[in-house]
């Protein structure tokens, strides 16, 4: 999958501020293969989502937008900055090694996404639905051990 690699994340549009784009949804946050999971999917029908893909000093963030928002309804964040991994791991928050590099996975979403997804049929809540595909695909990418 091109979206990582070499112990550091690197985004598949290199580092800075990425442009907003429309979302692929065979290539969810410029991660080849990553789909958004049906049940943590915020769309209505017909409706497109942009997304925006950042890579910057160890930080590999990921803004999804659903129409007409002015702020990212779902953004993901993979950190590999040594210096925000021990303050994270002084939070008392669990870091995993990933190809034997400190790694911190995390996503946060608007309530405007929990409100279009609080009645999908499904036994989690779709944020952590769309966490843990995340962090599958991620897994992937980066060689995390099982």
């Amino acid at each position: 999958m091109p979206c990582c690699g070499a112990g550091v994340v690197h985004a598949v549009s290199a580092g800075g501020s990425g442009p907003v784009q429309t979302l692929d949804p065979e290539s969810v946050c410029g991660i080849e293969g990553f789909t958004l999971p049906e049940d943590a999917d915020p769309r209505y029908e017909g409706e497109t989502l942009e997304q925006r893909v950042r890579n910057e000093a160890g930080v590999w963030l990921c803004d999804i937008w659903l129409p007409g928002d002015d702020i990212p309804d779902i953004t993901a964040a993979v950190v590999q900055n040594n210096s925000l991994i021990d303050t994270i791991r002084t939070a008392g928050t669990e870091v995993e090694p990933c190809d034997r590099i400190p790694t911190y996975l995390t996503t946060s979403e608007s309530k405007e996404y929990r409100d279009r997804t609080m009645f999908k049929d499904t036994e989690e809540y779709p944020s952590v639905v769309f966490q843990g595909a995340l962090e599958e695909s991620v897994r992937e990418v980066l060689g995390c051990d099982s």
